[in-house]
Formats: C-alpha cells, structure tokens, sequence
C-alpha cells in the first residue's frame, strides 16, 4: 500500500527557575569611613549558548553605588558572569530572562563588595519530528489542523534624550529600565514600540547642594530584523537595557547643566505563521484490512500579545531616621514572590528601594523600604512570558511614614492548544472476504460524504455512482443508496 507522509515539528517548551548570586568589588576600603547607602543593579548584555549536553548562560552584573566618605560619592562596578544548566536532550533554542532580588554588601580581606542575588529563568525547547499520513492509496477521511511556527529574532538600538537642568555637581546614581508597550509585524520586520525610564539622583551645586532625583521617560520605535516576516503574522517582542551613559555640560553662565543621556537596549521577538496541515483523519478499503497507528499531537497557537501599566502604593515598611527630611528613592526594583496563571494571572511582589535623608544632624542617611503589592490581570487562553518592570516611583513623608507610589509596566503573550490525531502507520492486511447475493440500502444524513456511505456499505464509491447514478455530494438527507452484490 503506497502512501505519502509529511514531517510534523513537534515542539516542548521546559522552563526552569535558578536561584544565583554574583560577587561584585567596589573598590572601597572598608576601614569605618565608608558607608554604602544604595546600590543600584542591573544584569544587561545576556546571552545563552547551546552546547552539547547543556546550555551556558549569563550577562553582566552592573552595580551603581552611593556611598559616603568625604561627601555623597558614586562608584560603578560590573562583573562578568555565567552558568551552565546540564540537559539531556538536543536543545532546538533557548533563553534566559533575569530577575534581581537583592544587593548585599560584603567585608572581606579590608575591601567592600556587593553580593548580588537574581533569578535565572531559562526557556528551551526541544523539538522532535512525527510522520504524519497525507494520502494513501485507498479511501479517506482528510482534516485540516491550524497552528502557529514561530519565528525567533533578536537585536540592539540605542535610545537618546537631551534635556536641561539646575546646575550639576555630582551624579550620584544613575539606572535604566526598558520595557515593550506595542509590538506588529511589517514585511521581513517586528516593528517594537518601547519605551526606556532613566532615573538619576543627582547632587545640585550652589551653597546648600540640594540632592534631588530626575526621572527621564525616552520612548522608542525599532524595527527588529526577522527574516521570514510577513504584515498578516501576530508577534510579541521583550526588551532589556544593557547600560546607559550619562553626559553633563555645565555652563557656569547660566548656571544650568545641559544632559545628554544614550541607553543600549537589547530586543527580543517572535512572529507567528499560521501553518495548515491537511492530513489523514481515518483510512479506509473494501477490498482488504487496513492496519493504523494514530498519534495525538498538541500544537500551540499565538492568541495575542499584551501590555499594561499597575498603579501601586502605600505606606511602607521603613526604618525612618528620627527628625529627617526625605530626598530621594535609589536602588528600586521589583521582587516577584509569586506569579500563578488560573482564570487570571495573579501577580504578587514587594517594590523595594533605598530611601535618602538628611537625618537631625545633617548628615546623610539612607534606609532600605519595602512595599508589598498584589494585582490580577484577566485574560484568555494560557499565560506565557510574564515580565514587570518599574516605569516610575516617588516617595514622600507623612506623619513619619514613608509613602511610595508607583507605576509598574507589565507584559505577556497568550496561547491556545490544538490536540489531533495523526496516522504514523498505515499498511494493508488480509483480503476481505467478498459476500454475495446481498443488497443493502443505506439512508444518507444531511453532510454525509462519500467517505460516510462507502464505509457504512463496504463498497466501492465508483460501484455505489453506478447503481446509484443521481447521486450528487455531500448528500442533503433522505437519500436511499442501494448496493448490492451478485
């Protein structure tokens, strides 16, 4: 028996969550001057690489550092790391995504340092390929599956901003956060709409040197080179920023500080083609036996690609200097303590920082502050890629407590899962036996095919046409269909 197969990609997606830490040197003696008041960290310049028998992964740990030693001073440092996830399976693709929890500092050997402890998440996939049955020489009943093949692609854009300020002495902490908020295929392209917050304290010069902190918002449009791309493809795409450089001209005339600040963003991207597989559902011959090996086959296909802003705050847990005046909020980040996808994506977090004072006797302060948050977001389908980002965050005191406020960015995709059975094997098996001097009438359904009448009589369709020449498919119902053999 002759039939015909088509090769059927069937992709698992696994993903793992590693707890890691990374030490970071500062350079800072540890000899009773110096105190570290925030840090701020950041991982940027991922990358994953697939080797044989696992996946190495890592980046660059930034960390930006206000400490006090004659004054309020800055120091930035950046470690290498990576780390290598054993697997045993051939790994189509893979990536990783990072999540800081925490900022240590450490005393060791007279020399401060930062431990720096994240979460990897690390999405692979292996890919294996079925036979799937596309025609065969006997009777069949075809179906037609839709799914979604995803093309990956990745890139780096630079994003710009220049503005104009109260004259600068010192930039004390610097950080930048990027984040998607719309994303659309073009021809051969994704096109990412984006947007890039940078927040600097700054130390202002005059006779009181007044610290403050300037938040820059800096959106972006980059078009993601995606070979394969087509306008009718659904995509979504995630971005991370690597670094930012920070430029200040003063202009002693005026007594203003111009700023020109160039962010590195890394983008990531999938666009989706919808796949039709038209295959054989069930086989069937009058003649002789057909034995079949079915497989069920669950494909994935892209619903639709989300962004939103969670507004966030309250009164937070914070140890607040006695007769202190609040400045600024350094070192914010998000810490996601549970993410659960149910009827909805349940989200719940703790918005942490460094909150800045001049204490009661002028000297600067600074204490770590916590604010615990919970949102749900609806949606349909399976949840996949949950990420949230800060776009903003203030501080103020009332009453002695500190209060925040804050605007979180978040991001996600949705998928569907289709389940059909595919025939893997079809051979012929033993001759049926011919009955004779039998008639059969067979009384058509509305939407019967020929499939339906030759399978519910034993009979070839090209006998059944003859004995039944006004027959006309798919039948309206009612139809008497005779077959008879001699």
């Amino acid at each position: 028996m002759q039939g015909e197969y088509e090769n059927l990609k069937i992709q698992k997606k696994t993903e793992i969550e590693k707890n890691c830490e990374v030490i970071c040197g500062l350079n800072l003696t540890a000899d009773g001057s110096v105190t570290v008041l925030s840090a701020d960290t950041r991982i940027g310049d991922n990358f994953t690489e697939i080797e044989q028998g696992g996946i190495v992964y890592g980046g660059v740990v930034t960390a930006n550092c206000v400490f006090s030693g004659d004054g309020p001073e800055r120091r930035e440092a950046a470690t290498k790391f990576s780390f290598r996830l054993p697997v045993d399976e051939t790994i189509e693709r893979a990536a990783v995504t990072y999540r800081i929890n925490g900022a240590e500092v450490k005393e060791e050997g007279g020399m401060l340092s930062l431990r720096v402890t994240f979460v990897a998440v690390i999405t692979y996939f292996v890919e294996e390929e079925e036979k799937a049955l596309v025609k065969i020489d006997a009777l069949t009943k075809k179906e037609t599956a839709t799914f979604d093949e995803v093309i990956f692609s990745s890139g780096k854009t630079e994003v710009e901003d220049e503005f104009e300020t109260k004259k600068i002495k010192k930039i004390l902490s610097s950080s930048v956060r990027a984040y998607v908020t719309g994303a659309q295929c073009g021809q051969g392209v994704i096109i990412v709409d984006g947007s890039v917050a940078v927040s600097l304290v700054v130390l202002f010069g005059g006779d009181y040197g007044e610290i403050e902190r300037i938040s820059r918002i800096i959106p972006f449009r980059y078009e993601l080179d995606c070979d394969g791309a087509d306008v009718s493809f659904s995509c979504y795409a995630h971005a991370v920023a690597n670094k930012i450089n920070v430029r200040v001209e003063v202009d002693e005339e005026r007594d203003k500080s111009s700023v020109s600040l160039v962010a590195e963003v890394s983008v990531t991207g999938g666009a989706y083609k919808t796949e039709n597989l038209e295959y054989v559902a069930d086989a069937y011959s009058p003649t002789f036996d057909i034995a079949i090996e079915r497989k069920k086959v669950t494909k994935q296909v892209f619903t639709g690609f989300y962004t939103g802003s969670e507004r966030v705050g309250g009164k937070a847990e914070c140890a607040v200097p006695e007769y202190s005046r609040f400045l600024a909020v350094s070192g914010e980040r998000v810490e996601l303590t549970d993410v659960s996808y149910g009827t909805e994506i349940k989200v719940e977090g703790i918005l942490r920082g460094d909150a800045l004072f001049w204490d009661g006797e002028n000297e600067l302060k600074a204490a770590p502050f916590a604010l615990p948050f919970a949102f749900d977001i609806p949606y349909d389908g399976a949840a996949h890629g949950f990420t949230v980002e800060i776009e903003d965050i203030s501080c103020r005191l009332r009453n002695g407590r500190l209060e925040v406020d804050g605007t979180l960015k978040t991001c996600y995709y949705t998928t569907d899962e289709i389940i059909f059975p595919i025939i893997i094997s079809a051979e012929a098996g033993e001759e049926k036996e011919e009955k004779s001097g039998v008639i059969c009438v067979y009384i058509g359904a509305d939407g019967d095919t020929e499939w339906d009448v030759v399978k519910a009589l034993g009979e070839d369709i090209e006998k059944l046409k003859e004995l039944n020449p006004s027959l006309t498919f798919p039948l309206v119902g009612g139809e008497k269909i005779i077959s008879y053999k001699k």
